[in-house]
């Protein structure tokens, strides 16, 4: 357990592994548990970052900040403090987002970008379902226990063997303000650079079963040096669902890069 003063509140996070850094991201109402099924399968070979966000988990809660700009700033300040120049990026879905005004910003640092069930970008996402978690964050920022259950019971593909309400306890534990505020932020976010600018390598991972399906293929149209990965019978929480398989796909990338159809035709 460690922690780090960043940007006026105390960060958790957790350094394990040795090898090329890779800071993994949580997304929204999500702690760093959420990716204890994945770390496993890259610490033996990269070094793994896990934060966890203002205002969840272990992190400090605090008043305002909660946006998706100053997420990026924290994910930069933790690098900085860890005296860390260049890394990859891991994002679960608004982590993809925070993932990518972070290459937007320092694109020099950002050596690689993975997004997991994610986007690049907020318009990419139909309305109607911005419209859903919009109203869901009141309920959860209230406390509703059961509509955090509800909500990641209907994301996962996977039902036996997996602690919905303990997923849920964490979801409700997080500030309210970061609940609301969060949503409010990346519903309505584009990055400081368009993402057909932002040349970083980067791997879309994406479920077949997952409602930010389309927003994950149009990320990977939209970036100019992307590969794509979609798992069947899988749906947002790819954490949860395809653990192994995920960890499996980002450590090809990590050691291969991408591959696309334009790559193969040239020889």
């Amino acid at each position: 357990m460690a922690f780090a003063e960043i940007n006026g509140f105390a960060m958790h996070y957790e350094d394990t592994g040795q090898g090329d850094p890779i800071i993994l991201q949580p997304g929204w109402i999500s702690t760093g548990d959420a990716w204890a099924g994945i770390v496993p399968g890259l610490a033996g070979s990269y070094r793994c970052i896990v934060l966890e966000t203002r205002g969840t988990g272990q992190s400090e809660r605090v008043a305002g900040g909660h946006t998706i700009v100053q997420f990026a700033d924290d994910l930069i300040a933790l690098a900085d403090h860890l005296s860390i120049d260049r890394f990859t990026i891991v994002g679960h879905s608004m982590g993809g987002v925070i993932a990518t005004e972070v290459a937007a910003k320092v694109p020099q640092r950002v050596e690689r970008l993975v997004y997991v069930a994610s986007t690049a970008d907020a318009s990419y996402v139909p309305n109607e379902i911005w419209n859903m978690l919009l109203g869901l964050s009141d309920a959860i920022a209230d406390g509703d226990k059961e509509a955090a259950k509800g909500f990641m019971m209907g994301i996962t593909a996977r039902r036996e063997g997996v602690p919905f309400d303990l997923i849920a306890e964490a979801a409700v534990a997080c500030s309210p303000e970061f609940i609301r505020d969060s949503i409010r932020s990346c519903a309505k976010f584009s990055p400081s650079r368009p993402p057909s600018a932002i040349e970083t390598p980067a791997l879309v991972i994406g479920g077949s079963a997952d409602a930010f399906l389309g927003a994950s293929l149009a990320t990977h149209a939209a970036l100019p040096n992307a590969t794509l990965h979609v798992f069947n019978r899988a749906s947002h929480l790819l954490n949860v669902d395809v653990p192994v398989e995920t960890a499996a796909a980002i450590d090809d990338f990590m050691q291969n890069g991408i591959v696309s159809a334009e790559m193969l035709m040239a020889g």
